[in-house]
């Protein structure tokens, strides 16, 4: 094998190559690309990564992995370089092929690479403190699952990252998914983002989903810098998690930038509950965020805007939280966020369809806007509908609709005229009806003269994206005295 010379491309440590090559391969002191396929790989080639000091590149092949060196109960991979400083970089992503030894990716979905924990303990932790930490971790495309919290230090069973001392260090986290985990321990957390010290910290387009804790003081995904560290934390989904604490989804403290954010439907025996939770919010930014339920104490955010509450009317498919016809996600978010983001959504979609970036990690497929379907219900289409009063006075009537189907921001415009006959001042002739809101009444003045009279009305719905519709109402207006004897 050829090791190369610091400066030039990086040697690959490719899926035909023995165990030990590729054991040779990562020690040597040139940046290494590992192509790795079994979780005891994966352990290996981080800790080889750790003492290198160079920028390797961890490719992880698509499936699921799994790993026997840790023992029983520690955290199954573990990234803990034992050096005085960090200043190189290490690249982690999953979805890689292995029919060509990674030199393509097959899938950008994280679903598809998974680091399986089976229970035997927490799933993942980087952990970094040094005299200086100015390099940079980035990890991609990859899912955390099943992992099981014990005590301190194991008590987060997802994903723990540590790093201390820094001076201008980056920690990213693109794309992953962490789900299935599980903690009965106390304190326990399904992941912790903590980073001291100058340096930038950035979670996005990632999904926290269908996670369960069970002790009483357990639960929620932690959001920490400090002492100068700066995080962003942009486009996640955070939903069907159980928990018995009041924080059951996202907990922030510190100088961070919360953009286009979902969290809801994360359940708790707590009363209250929240889906956003900071006992710190004075040094927050949150921008276009949707939070279910949430609970910020002892003071406000720094600064606020876009925060919405209530149903995200999402649902799941597969491991994709995907916004519903009608969900506040879709087209609400803010397109260029602070910390940036990548170009592609959680599963490897486009970032943006339509014009504007949905909320959450996943965009959600473009749908037709249909304008909602009216019924006129009083007085019925193609009616007539006797008018009565005293001659000479004015007689007030109306008609009213219902409103049905439709399909997500969806419109129609509906007018209503007179075709003649004695009508005068119409009201609420002129509506846009949106999907979900209702038509008011339109009332019309009817002049009642001495001898019968007949007048008419028409109306036309003009629905977005759908067949217009035409109604027709005819009125006999006339003394309620000349009726009566008519009739008698």
């Amino acid at each position: 094998m050829n090791l190369l010379k610091p400066g030039s491309a990086a040697p690959v440590c490719t899926l035909a190559t023995a165990f030990w090559l590729l054991l040779s391969c990562a020690t040597a002191s040139d940046a290494a690309t590992f192509c790795v396929s079994t979780g005891n790989q994966l352990n290996t080639a981080l800790n080889t990564a750790g003492f290198n000091q160079q920028d390797d590149v961890i490719k992880v092949v698509r499936g699921t992995l799994t790993s026997d060196i840790q023992a029983p109960g520690d955290y199954q991979w573990q990234f803990k370089p034992n050096i005085i400083d960090f200043d190189y970089s290490l690249n982690i992503s999953g979805g890689w092929s292995a029919g060509n030894n990674c030199q393509s990716q097959s899938t950008l979905d994280p679903a598809q690479t998974v680091l399986d924990a089976r229970y035997f303990g927490p799933v993942f932790v980087a952990e970094m403190v040094f005299d200086s930490f100015t390099g940079n971790l980035t990890i991609s495309n990859l899912t955390f699952s099943r992992g099981q919290a014990g005590s301190f230090p194991l008590n987060t069973a997802g994903i723990w990252v540590r790093a201390e001392g820094g001076t201008g260090g980056s920690i990213t986290f693109d794309n992953i998914l962490v789900t299935n985990n599980w903690s009965g321990a106390a304190n326990g957390r399904l992941a912790r983002f903590n980073l001291n010290q100058s340096g930038f910290l950035k979670i996005r387009n990632s999904q926290f989903l269908g996670n369960s804790f069970t002790h009483a003081t357990s639960g929620g995904v932690v959001v920490d810098p400090t002492n100068g560290a700066v995080a962003f934390v942009t486009n996640n989904s955070i939903s069907g998690n159980t928990a018995t604490i009041a924080e059951k989804g996202l907990i922030a403290t510190g100088v961070v930038t919360l953009t286009n954010n979902a969290a809801a439907d994360n359940v708790s025996t707590a009363t209250p509950n929240f889906d956003f939770y900071s006992t710190a919010p004075t040094s927050l930014t949150l921008r276009n965020n949707h939070f279910q339920t949430r609970g910020t104490f002892n003071g406000t955010p720094f600064s606020e805007t876009g925060t919405t509450t209530g149903a995200a009317n999402w649902a799941q498919v597969g491991f994709r939280m995907v916004p519903d016809a009608v969900s506040p996600l879709r087209d609400s978010g803010i397109n260029s966020p602070s910390g940036g983001i990548p170009n592609i959504d959680f599963s490897g979609g486009p970032r943006i369809v339509n014009s504007t970036i949905d909320r959450g990690a996943v965009e959600a497929p473009a749908i037709t806007r249909m304008g909602p379907a009216l019924t006129a219900t009083n007085p019925l289409n193609n009616s007539t509908t006797p008018i009565l009063g005293d001659p000479g006075t004015v007689v007030e009537s109306f008609l009213l609709f219902s409103v049905s189907g439709g399909l997500g921001n969806g419109t129609t415009h509906l007018t209503c005229v007179s075709n003649g006959g004695p009508v005068g001042n119409i009201r609420n002739s002129v509506q846009t009806i949106a999907v979900g809101a209702s038509v008011t009444p339109i009332f019309m003045d009817f002049y009642v003269g001495a001898a019968p009279q007949n007048a008419a009305m028409s109306c036309t719905a003009v629905r977005e994206n759908a067949v217009s519709q035409s109604y027709f109402f005819n009125f006999t207006v006339g003394s309620d005295a000349i009726f009566r004897n008519s009739f008698e």
